[in-house]
């Protein structure tokens, strides 16, 4: 139960950078922000972060005779790991959209297993979230055309950072909610 808190505050902490960013990053800085989605080093190490946990929900999924493919997929983590350093660009917002996708995994199943208050809106708000996750693993580079029409447009900036602190409240305090 705790781990659900802190999970979700954690979340909630991450999506108001992510407002920060849009509102103060874009506007001050854009070549930093530009250069934030191909951090290649520490996107490398989120990858990893993000490779290890999805293994470990893969060998939850091979029971029975397919136990023995486990130590496969944990081999597979460094060799992805190797191959997403030398051939994969845009590597942080990939792993940051990994880690997204992997964290609304968690805080759906755990929201219904507390028994979220309001948990059509905590899983509205997640699912958003998972699939900006998606598409940032997917194709990254349409945040950073996202973040040079939000330099130019101030609306569409406001919006942006408006639900992200929308989100990031209800994620925060949803879940203290009983």
């Amino acid at each position: 139960m705790i781990l659900f808190y802190i999970s979700s505050f954690l979340f909630g902490l991450f999506l108001v950078c992510f407002a920060s960013l849009f509102q103060i990053g874009i506007h001050r800085n854009f070549d930093f922000c530009e250069q934030l989605l191909r951090l290649k080093y520490i996107g490398t190490f989120l990858g990893m972060i993000c490779l290890c946990w999805s293994a470990w929900h893969g060998c939850i999924m091979l029971e029975g005779g397919l136990a023995k493919y486990r130590i496969i997929i944990w081999l597979l983590v460094p060799l992805g790991t190797l191959g997403g350093f030398f051939w994969l660009d845009y590597l942080f917002a990939r792993s940051v959209g990994g880690i997204m996708v992997l964290t609304v995994n968690y805080l759906l199943h755990a929201a219904f297993i507390q028994q979220t208050f309001f948990r059509c809106g905590y899983s509205f708000i997640c699912l958003v979230w998972g699939v900006i996750g998606l598409y940032l693993i997917g194709a990254p580079w349409y945040l950073r055309e996202l973040m040079a029409k939000a330099a130019k447009n101030k609306k569409l900036r406001i919006g942006i950072v408006l639900f992200c602190v929308v989100s990031a409240v209800c994620l925060i305090l949803q879940p203290l909610i009983r």
